[in-house]
């Protein structure tokens, strides 16, 4: 497969019409994100112009959409991949195996071989673990290694909270470690903060707006807090904070359906991510409202589960989880020792 870009495919027009717009909405209904491609074309050439010399890797994560990719190898663009659905997507559209790299921090042997058979021969490694796994490919792979190092300008130093607490961060902080601290996430500071108390009374929470606060509870030995006020178009239902998530709002399969969405979700764009059950099918859409307890947050992008989270969990048990695209409008403080779990939505 050559790795010079392919023929053009018809352009989509500049700008998009009232018209147009009106027959999306017809066919698809809203909230609706229409992508204009032509703006990604813009976007592309003024970031090659600006860097000369220098080859763009786009990275499919945020956006894995056929006619954004088909629009990137158009213009010559390589492609940054970690999965091997993103694989797929790449060779569906026609994309050379050579202008691809594997960037995943951990690769699975199956990761490894698909990405091989496709032809992609350089992958990024950041840790003795993963550099083991391709001794056995160290003739047919090119391997680019993900330096870490300290950085004063950093807004959030987790070396320098590892002194602070005199043992080392390992990426993740067990519920053993947090059970009798008050933890504070401020996204928009970007700060993590361990506290003596919480620092906010309960009475001062409870007068306040744009902050919620509730009981800290578990579900199904998940160690991720449950807000149960959580109203998804009207509808309550329980939800998770997945502050390891980069998502926004998930919604298991059994609350897709009492929503009525099942449509919207076979119909929706694919997303691949880990879940709590193994690797996850999700589609990408949208619901009209989202509520957390007394915070209206409007319409909210959302990722509807096929499987790989709580298949058959009731929704009144949990129904989905909330992420950091949600989260990072907020200071997240967890109160290990209260078990008290209070957001603070930052103002605009």
């Amino acid at each position: 497969m050559s790795g010079s870009p392919g023929p053009r495919a018809a352009r989509p027009p500049t700008a998009v019409s009232a018209a147009r717009i009106r027959s999306l909405v017809a066919r698809h209904g809203t909230p609706l994100l229409i992508v204009d491609c032509e703006a990604v074309r813009r976007q592309y050439l003024a970031l090659k112009r600006a860097l000369p010399g220098v080859d763009l890797y786009y990275a499919l994560k945020p956006l894995p959409l056929a006619a954004v990719v088909a629009e990137l190898r158009d213009l010559g663009a390589n492609f940054d991949v970690a999965t091997s659905g993103e694989i797929r997507l790449v060779r569906r559209q026609g994309v050379a195996a050579d202008r691809c790299m594997h960037t995943h921090p951990i690769k699975s042997p199956a990761d490894i071989a698909a990405a091989l058979r496709y032809g992609i021969r350089r992958f990024v490694v950041d840790n003795p673990d993963e550099l083991r796994k391709f001794t056995r490919y160290r003739k047919r792979v090119e391997l680019l290694l993900r330096v870490s190092f300290r950085n004063p300008a950093a807004v959030l130093d987790l070396s320098g909270i590892s002194r602070t607490l005199g043992r080392t961060l390992h990426g993740v902080l067990g519920f053993g470690f947090l059970e009798s601290r008050v933890t504070q996430i401020d996204y928009f500071q970007r700060r993590i903060r361990f506290l003596p108390e919480s620092p906010m009374p309960v009475k001062e929470r409870e007068d306040s707006q744009g902050v919620i606060s509730f009981p800290m509870q578990f579900r199904s030995k998940s160690v991720l807090p449950v807000l149960e006020e959580c109203y998804v178009n009207g509808r309550r239902m329980a939800v998770t904070l997945d502050t390891g998530s980069s998502l926004g709002l998930v919604l298991f399969p059994r609350a897709v359906e009492r929503l009525g969405l099942s449509e919207l979700a076979r119909t929706g764009l694919p997303i691949e991510a880990a879940g709590y059950v193994g690797d996850a099918r999700l589609t990408k859409g949208w619901v009209k409202s989202v509520v957390l307890q007394t915070i209206d947050l409007g319409a909210v992008e959302v990722a509807y589960a096929g499987r790989g989270y709580s298949n058959d969990e009731d929704p009144d048990r949990r129904g989905g989880s909330v992420g950091n695209a949600i989260l990072q409008d907020f200071v997240l403080t967890l109160d290990y020792r209260a078990r008290r779990v209070t957001l603070q939505r930052i103002a605009e």
